[in-house]
């Protein structure tokens, strides 16, 4: 299918559109890069991008969990884990949006950091960041720093959609991937397709962070599908304040807890608003139907499945392109990026740092 550039009356129109929805803090459209002032501020806490794909063999599953956005460039990110974060990788095996698999990692502080990781609440094994970690069952576990696998022409979605005075238009000639040369800190999770139900399985992947706050430990972020929180949750949610208010319950929230919430109303909205601008709007049904596959916030992925996003999501997968292509509902939409990265075909598979 041929890639249809953002013409000036999109851009117009898209513009119209997101002075009406708002705009996300910080002016950043990404993944899940920043996407609520909590998160912001503490860049180990920040989940950038989930991933779940099949190996090329399509016997094992790979689930990765990326934080700090801009690790060591960023002033709040650093390229550590914190010593004082819970992390999660959850996976939903029967529908009902609830976790059947919880896989849970705490850190050290040092360098190396140490690692130890439980399953379902039981110790499943420890290590150290920047080596591989082989668990029981076929599963191996790495974590460290790895080069961040997102792409996206943010200054020109600024200049073209935002109206920043910067002369950059989407799929210009001084077209620039942002996130070349960036990190993340990653957590690679290697399991066989038994593990997640065997092959054939449709399964619900998503991560979560959560610090200690008064002998509790409280979520602060959590992310399924790229830019759920960050493109939808424009809209308030009734009883909140500010647009920043919403993300934050957003990111406080479990799949489970949030269809009763008034997200969804937050995504019909928003579909039919940029639908509607790019001249292909979305039926009140069909905007509908979208939100109930986008709420719950869970990356859908059938087991040992081999295609990407929307199944699952591969690392070299343009989820902006998709994203462009669903939100507009016009096919081939594109901010004219490709992947940067050098992905490895052995685990763990993230490009090596910068």
């Amino acid at each position: 299918m041929p890639t249809v550039k953002i013409s000036r009356l999109a851009s117009v129109a898209v513009a119209a559109v997101i002075l009406a929805i708002g705009v996300a803090p910080l002016g950043i459209w990404a993944a899940d890069h920043l996407d609520s002032p909590t998160v912001s501020a503490s860049g180990a806490t920040d989940l950038t991008d989930v991933y779940a794909f099949s190996t090329n063999d399509a016997r094992k599953t790979v689930l990765i969990a990326n934080v700090n956005p801009g690790a060591g460039v960023l002033p709040n990110s650093t390229t550590s884990f914190g010593a004082g974060v819970q992390y999660k990788i959850t996976v939903d095996t029967n529908g009902d949006a609830v976790p059947n698999l919880t896989y849970l990692l705490r850190f050290t502080a040092g360098t190396p950091q140490g690692v130890t990781i439980w399953r379902n609440g039981k110790l499943w094994g420890s290590g150290r960041t920047g080596h591989p970690i082989v668990l029981a069952g076929g599963t191996k576990l790495w974590a460290g720093l790895r080069d961040d696998p997102f792409f996206f022409d943010l200054d020109a979605f600024k200049g073209n959609i935002l109206g920043a005075d910067n002369g950059r238009k989407l799929c210009d000639a001084q077209k620039v991937d942002f996130f070349k040369g960036l990190n993340v800190s990653s957590i690679v999770l290697m399991v066989p397709n038994a593990e997640l139900g065997g092959s054939g399985k449709t399964v619900g992947v998503s991560a979560n962070t959560s610090v200690l706050k008064g002998g509790q430990w409280v979520q602060v972020d959590q992310m399924g599908r790229p830019g759920i929180n960050t493109v939808f949750n424009n809209h308030l949610v009734a009883g909140d304040a500010s647009v920043d208010s919403v993300k934050e319950l957003f990111n406080r929230t479990v799949p489970a807890e949030q269809s009763s919430l008034g997200f969804k109303a937050n995504v019909i909205a928003t579909l039919k608003a940029v639908s509607a601008a790019f001249q292909h709007p979305y039926t009140d049904q069909q905007a509908s139907d979208l939100a109930d596959l986008l709420v719950p916030d869970l990356l859908t992925y059938k087991v040992g499945d081999t295609s990407g996003f929307l199944n699952g999501r591969r690392l070299s997968d343009d989820v902006i392109d998709t994203l462009l292509a669903v939100g507009a509902n016009t096919p081939g939409a594109s901010d004219c990026i490709a992947s940067d990265s050098a992905f490895t075909s052995s685990f763990p598979f993230e490009g090596a740092p910068n």
